[in-house]
Order: structure tokens, then sequence, then C-alpha cells
């Protein structure tokens, strides 16, 4: 069975709102407490719910010269966002690797990553180590002499394209929302399509943090249209990451024309995955 995750968050009794694999729906007059989570408990669910991360994309996908580039769909991938874009691994550790190293509260990672390369095959050994000496480690014998280290610093961070093994995106590691703010995850069985499930509900702080992240992705999209009236506003709606264990898993958009304020996830959430 693949270890990749191909994850559908459903926000429950929110208005309607269709994103890449994340799905927000509306389930009309459902009043459950999000404290009312349904389904088993599961130890390992819990603390592999406890690594997701939310990014904001546009403001935090990291383009040439190690800045960012909010407005350039080459950058972020525009309406195919977390695909369209994505680098080698490689180009990526390069990209990263240009950028200062700057400790913020919101960081998921306040370590440096370092990463062994061979320059002229394009080659990355690993997946980052703690020091350079364990990067060196895993390079063979034979090209551990061409090797060189790149130091990924702290607020930065790579991650996998959605779908991907072999592209990668560079972000400004700034967590909208951390996997702390997640609570109670259960498994269960969707009873409408049948699907494994997790259900689970957010923190107090969760569900602020959710409601102010989407609802600056409604207001930023909504004023990037604005400034291109004749555009498809559709072009402009702004997206968000949902990030385990390094890999994007999901990346929606919030549709500002439907969604102007954001959305409140109070009523609970549930994630389908297939795993």
């Amino acid at each position: 069975m693949s270890n990749r995750l191909f994850w559908v968050l459903a926000v429950v009794a929110v208005a309607a709102s269709v994103a890449s694999v994340l799905v927000v729906r509306n389930r009309g007059g459902d009043s459950r407490s999000a404290s009312a989570v349904v389904g088993t408990v599961d130890p390992a669910l819990t603390a592999k719910m406890r690594r997701v991360a939310f990014y904001d994309w546009e403001p935090n996908v990291i383009g040439p010269g190690g800045r960012r580039a909010p407005g350039d769909p080459a950058v972020t991938g525009g309406r195919k966002a977390g695909r369209a874009g994505a680098l080698s691994l490689y180009d990526a550790v390069l990209r990263a690797a240009r950028r200062p190293a700057r400790v913020e509260p919101d960081n998921a990672r306040q370590t440096t990553l370092h990463y062994a390369v061979d320059p002229a095959r394009r080659r990355v050994f690993g997946r980052g180590a703690a020091t350079r000496a364990q990067a060196l480690a895993a390079v063979p014998a034979a090209a551990r002499g061409a090797a060189r280290v790149y130091e990924v610093k702290p607020d930065t961070t790579i991650v996998a394209a959605e779908g991907s093994r072999t592209r990668w995106f560079v972000l400004k590691d700034d967590v909208a929302l951390p996997g702390s703010d997640i609570r109670d995850p259960r498994r269960a069985i969707d009873q409408s399509s049948g699907r494994s499930v997790v259900n689970f509900a957010f923190t107090e702080p969760g569900l602020v943090r959710f409601q102010q992240l989407t609802q600056a992705l409604a207001r930023r999209g909504a004023a990037s249209s604005l400034s291109h009236a004749g555009d498809d506003p559709a072009r402009h709606n702004q997206h968000f990451a949902v990030v385990s264990d390094g890999r994007i898993v999901a990346l929606p958009f919030i549709d500002f024309r439907v969604n102007p304020d954001g959305l409140d996830a109070r009523a609970g959430s549930q994630l389908a995955a297939p795993l």
C-alpha cells in the first residue's frame, strides 16, 4: 500500500467551496458540536496529525534568488498551485540555501538542515541531516570527495509537490496553523461515501487561526481580482497548503466570491485519507 496520502478535508456546516483535493462542504442544518468527534481513537494517528502544518501558499513560496514572488504564477503555480513550478530536489536545495537564517515562533523547524550534493550529477544524498558530518555520511564513499554540503537555515523549508516524490517547492517556514491546533482525531467511515475518514476538531486557537487564514486568502484574492478587472476572477483565488511530513497533501483555494470572510470550522472537520 502506498505511503503517499491523498487527503480530503471536509469542514462541516460552512459555505461550499471546492479546491484541489480539499473540499469544504455545507451540511445544511447539521449542528453537531465540534466537541462531539466520533470514531476510533488511534495514538499513531494522533501523532501524525500533530505533524500537519497549514501554510498560506502564495506569500511563502520562494522563487529564484531566494526571494518570494506571490504574484508570479511561474513560482506559485497559479491555478495549478502545488504542482506547476516545482523543482528538482537539487535545485530546491540550492534555492533554499540562498536564504538567511531567521528564527521565528511560527517556524516548524528552528535548526539548520545540511544537504550533501554531487554538483556534477545534480544529485542530493538524503533528505537533510542535523550536522555536516551526518550529511556526508549519506554519500557513497566513491562520491564523497566531490560532494558539497549546503545549509538550509531556519525559516526555510523544502516540501514535496502535491502527488509527487520527485518534485519540490521551497517555502518560507511560516506556519499559519500547526498540528497542535488539531485535536481529538478519530478514524471513522463517512456514511455518505463509505470512505475511510479522520474526524477531528480544532482547538479554540486553531479555530481562530483557520478563520483568519481563510479570511486573509479571500480578501487577498478579492483585492487581486479588483486590480485586474479584465481577468477571470477565478485566476485570483488564493491557496493554502496542508503539509504532512514534508509533503503537500492538499492545496485548496478559497473562492473569495463565495466565502468573502473566510471559513468557520466550528462544527468540526473530516479528513478522508486512504492509507
